[in-house]
């Protein structure tokens, strides 16, 4: 079939299309092959064509933003080879935005005339355009004429596809034609803010336009402002200057978030700038800037928050007035939008369990997560960690915080020392340092308030101790009665003033990070409080009167240390409770006894609760309840109460504790863990204070709780027994029962001698092997039969006490998708022989001896990425000759090495350097003069170094060099 256009011959309604050909790079291979997919099968469906045809399911929208990428994807689908063949007629319309006929019969009288030309000639493959015009009388459209072709039409650029009847009546048309013809549909906007449901009658499901890839955004850069050649997407390791504009042009695509407009953008920018580091980096520094300067970059921000639903928009202006560096705890921001009704309690639990929901979508392309969870240096888990799905941190994305500088008229950012207050503002932001010590005058007399945040430094967010000055709450600020948000976190407030419970509208209260040592009793009038937190205070006890806030929903008392008692009725007496946060409460002995009455509850947390040394009766009657996390079995009557969990069978979250204490395997068999089918992770810890005696039904106990073959997350803590349980060391992948599991944690399982077979699960990302001390070599029982790791990415080993090395394996296609390495406190490994061709980024935490000679060689030559940490033995003494052999690292970072009083030798042959950070070492003097040599390095970061006197001067004086010292009081 022939692939020129043709010309139709009447006026006025059709005419020439200049059919543009996709930008050679913007290939979007998988997402082509995928749609390609589903229109030759429409998505799996076993209904015949004609059937399709009846259904209406001939019809695929391409949903996404402007500028995302619609129309060179339906471009790409139109010139695939099978649409090549498989159809008699290629149709591509533009469609005009408006109303462009007269009168509804007009369309399909304007069909008959396209199709009777198209029928003339059947070679050729149209592409057309449709504009407004007045429209002359034709005969009725003749069936003869679509039942002989089978059409593929694209239809571009339909901006509201759910409102638009006249598209719809233009696709309608095609229901007639020969089986087999396939409508395409690119919309921006489906009209009713939901990207699930089936349009234009009973179309497809449509597929929303994602992102570019990573891949292909580089490729783009490399084929244009790097100048590379198209199949190499990596740079010349020869080319130093090459390598550091990669470096930058890399970190300006993290920015840009897979837009492929702004991508071309940033590509022409570069284009014009000099080929030096420091000019392409001064780009990357004034991001926003050049965002600016794009024509379509306003028009695409003000969609993507026009087309966000009230509720959603009022959601994400909440982050408006942050720092674009700001780092968001989701949890957090969910929490805060439930209690101000902007979000559903549904959609919290989904969001927080990765279930499906219509925001989960706007958190995806609002939002990118930055920080995990921290990994674990001496204990099994992690302090901060709430949720099994959720990230520990998340960033707002730089080119969508932009689209929010339009900050309504009703809300307003100060400072302490403000003084004045635009009597129209309802929501203020008060930024607030260390130094802060008061509430500006001006916001206590603001009669309108209904929302007051405190913005803290990012610093004050995460360290322990640090807080500003702020030590009261002023009883005037308790007369805002219409106040509805109330944040004052990270302050040194003690107590909270009698009158506070005058706000009886207040709807959140977040306390967190305060001296509060006790609550007033006022606090019972707040009936309308959704949510308190209280979370990291002094508070030693949970009153009784708590329990009068009739609408409480999130209660969050976690890391209160020296919490000791929960007085009976506050927590029975909250009906609407359902979600609450005791982790990290060392010290409290146990859950008041009228647990059982909180049928509402949802989420409870109680991990890290040390002294807790069993849960109270009734814990079964909690049939809600979707996450526990901390389920203690207590000694009694052998862990009996294990049995308890019987009747939760709604858990998608399941954390039990003390393992050991269940002697026998019916009561772990009566949990009926494997019938929970909704359960996707599963945390299983023993203790370390379990008798030998008891390893036999150790063994047992653990067969007993094989999961439900849905499962994503298992943690395995402290088990003492020698054999680990079939299900999870079955040889065949057909047999595993694991086949769905993404992330494993293995945690001091001291007995075990061999590994389980963790290679031959199909979609293993994240693994954590920490603590099992009979392994001394990596051996093939960890790859399985057939095994490669083919989904991993990231891979930690961790008191490995015995762990000596990692010999090389050949089997074709091992770890292709492995990127990221951590070793720590593994004392005698010193030497990796397996070749992890893929991974950029190597850790090392306590770990000295892979940096002697030939330690590292199985990454020597992938590594981008290394940090030393917490080295003590590691001086200028030590040659560190690995780091010779990786001579193509980029960035180095060196940590809390307090021994090291000299950069060691082995780095200066590291030319490749681009970055390095040197932070907390205590005995570092200087900096070597070699350091000034290095071609590519174009940032240095010093910090916390308090003996450093001096750095090289050639450093200073080079152009395009970024070099920042912080806390080094030596340092003149």
């Amino acid at each position: 079939m022939a692939n020129s256009n043709a010309s139709l011959a009447w006026p006025p309604t059709w005419d020439d299309g200049d059919y543009d050909e996709p930008r050679e790079v913007l290939r979007r291979v998988a997402d082509v092959e995928r749609i390609v997919q589903i229109l030759q099968g429409c998505d799996g469906q076993e209904a015949d064509d004609e059937e399709l045809l009846v259904q209406g399911s001939f019809v695929l929208p391409l949903v996404g933003p402007p500028g995302i990428g619609k129309t060179t994807l339906a471009k790409l689908v139109f010139q695939h080879p099978w649409a090549a063949s498989a159809f008699d007629v290629r149709c591509w319309v533009d469609w005009p935005r408006g109303h462009y006929f007269s009168e509804p019969r007009e369309l399909p009288v304007q069909l008959a005339r396209w199709l009777r030309a198209i029928a003339e000639d059947k070679s050729a493959s149209w592409c057309v355009k449709m504009k407004k015009a007045s429209h002359r009388r034709d005969p009725e459209l003749s069936r003869n004429w679509l039942l002989s072709l089978k059409f593929l039409v694209v239809i571009d650029d339909a901006w509201d596809v759910a409102g638009d009847e006249q598209l719809a009546q233009f696709v309608e048309a095609f229901r007639g034609a020969r089986p087999g013809t396939r409508v395409v549909v690119t919309t921006r906007n489906l009209g009713d803010g939901e990207t699930t449901e089936p349009i234009i009658g009973g179309s497809l499901e449509p597929y929303v336009v994602p992102r570019l890839p990573t891949e292909e955004a580089w490729e783009l850069f490399a084929r244009g402002s790097l100048l590379l050649p198209a199949a190499a997407p990596a740079v010349p390791d020869h080319d130093r200057l090459q390598l550091a504009l990669a470096a930058v042009a890399k970190e300006i695509l993290l920015l840009c978030g897979g837009i492929p407009f702004l991508i071309s953008h940033f590509d022409d920018v570069l284009r014009g700038e000099e080929r030096a580091p420091g000019a392409w980096q001064r780009v990357l520094d004034e991001f926003e800037t050049v965002c600016n300067r794009c024509e379509a970059f306003f028009a695409w921000n003000n969609h993507i928050f026009n087309v966000l639903q009230p509720q959603f928009q009022s959601c994400v202006l909440h982050c408006a007035p942050f720092p674009r560096s700001h780092t968001f705890d989701p949890e957090e921001l969910i929490n805060l939008w439930v209690a101000e009704d902007n979000l559903t309690p549904q959609s919290r639990y989904n969001l927080m369990s990765g279930a499906p929901d219509s925001f989960g979508a706007v958190l995806d392309e609002w939002f990118y997560p930055i920080h995990k969870p921290p990994l674990p240096l001496v204990d099994g888990s992690n302090s901060n960690h709430r949720s099994g799905v959720l990230a520990a941190r998340y960033k707002m994305r730089p080119h969508l915080h932009l689209a929010l500088q339009r900050i309504p008229y009703w809300t307003a950012t100060i400072i302490p020392e403000s003084r004045w207050i635009n009597p129209s503002v309802r929501e203020v932001y008060l930024l607030v340092d260390s130094k802060a010590s008061t509430f500006p005058d001006a916001l206590i007399k603001h009669l309108h308030l209904e929302k007051l945040v405190l913005l803290p430094e990012e610093d004050m967010l995460t360290s322990v101790d640090q807080r500003c000055e702020i030590r009261r709450l002023p009883k005037r600020l308790c007369r805002r009665t219409k106040l509805l948000v109330l944040d004052c976190r990270a302050t040194r407030i003690k107590e909270l003033p009698s009158e506070f419970g005058m706000l009886q509208y207040l709807r959140y209260l977040n306390l967190s990070r305060t001296d509060l040592v006790a609550l007033p009793e006022s606090i019972s009038n707040l009936v309308h409080l959704k949510y308190l937190s209280i979370s990291r205070t002094s508070i030693s006890a949970v009153p009784e009167f708590l329990g009068m806030l009739a609408s409480l929903e999130v209660l969050d008392l976690s890391h209160c240390e020296e919490l000791v008692e929960i007085h009976t009725g506050a927590l029975g007496r909250l009906v609407r409770l359902e979600i609450l946060y005791l982790q990290g409460c060392y010290c409290l002995p146990g859950l008041p006894l009228d647990i059982s009455s909180m049928t509402t509850l949802v989420h409870l947390n109680t991990q890290q609760c040390s002294s807790l040394t069993q849960m109270p009766m009734g814990m079964s009657q909690l049939a809600n309840l979707e996450v526990l996390s901390g389920f203690v079995v207590s000694q009694e009557n052998g862990g009996q109460a294990i049995s308890e969990l019987k009747s939760l069978g709604n858990l998608k979250e399941l954390a039990v504790e003390r393992l050991g204490n269940v002697l026998q395997v019916q009561h772990a068999m009566d949990a009926r863990i494997s019938e929970k089918h909704g359960l996707k992770s599963l945390s299983l810890q023993w203790g370390t204070d379990t008798d030998d005696d008891r390893s036999v039904a150790e063994v047992e106990v653990f067969e007993s709780l094989q999961p439900n073959q849905g499962l994503k997350t298992l943690e395995i803590l402290s088990y003492t027994g020698s054999k680990l349980p079939q299900w999870l060391t079955a040889r065949q992948q057909q047999h595993n029962g694991l086949n769905s599991l993404v992330r494993i944690k293995l945690f001091n399982l001291t007995a075990c001698q061999t590994l389980p077979p963790l290679g031959q699960l199909p979609h293993l990302k994240i693994t954590e092997i920490s603590g099992m001390d009979s392994i001394i070599y990596i051996d093939d029982s960890f790859y399985g039969v057939h095994g490669t790791f083919p989904s991993l990415e990231e891979l930690v080993f961790s008191h490995m006490c015995n762990l000596a090395a990692w010999p090389h394996f050949q089997r074709k296609g091992m770890f292709p998708r492995l990127t990221e390495l951590t070793i720590i406190q593994c004392p005698r490994f010193a030497l990796m022989c397996m070749e992890l061709k893929h991974v950029r980024k190597v850790s090392l935490l306590m770990s000295n001896r892979l940096l002697h000679r030939g330690g590292l060689q199985g990454v020597a030559r992938s590594t981008r990425d290394v940090s030393i940490s917490l080295s003590r033995e590691l001086s200028a003494s030590d040659g560190c000759e690995a780091l010779q052999e990786l001579g193509c690292i980029e960035r180095l970072e060196i940590s809390a090495c307090h021994e090291l009083a000299a950069l060691p030798e082995g780095m200066r042959y590291l030319v490749s350097l681009r970055a390095l950070r040197v932070a907390n070492c205590a005995r570092l003097q200087s900096l070597p003069q070699w350091l000034s040599s290095f071609p590519s390095l174009v940032s240095l970061h010093v910090v916390d170094c308090s003996a450093l006197k001096s750095l090289p001067e050639g450093l200073r004086k080079r152009p395009n060099m970024q070099v920042r010292v912080e806390r080094c009081p030596e340092l003149h």
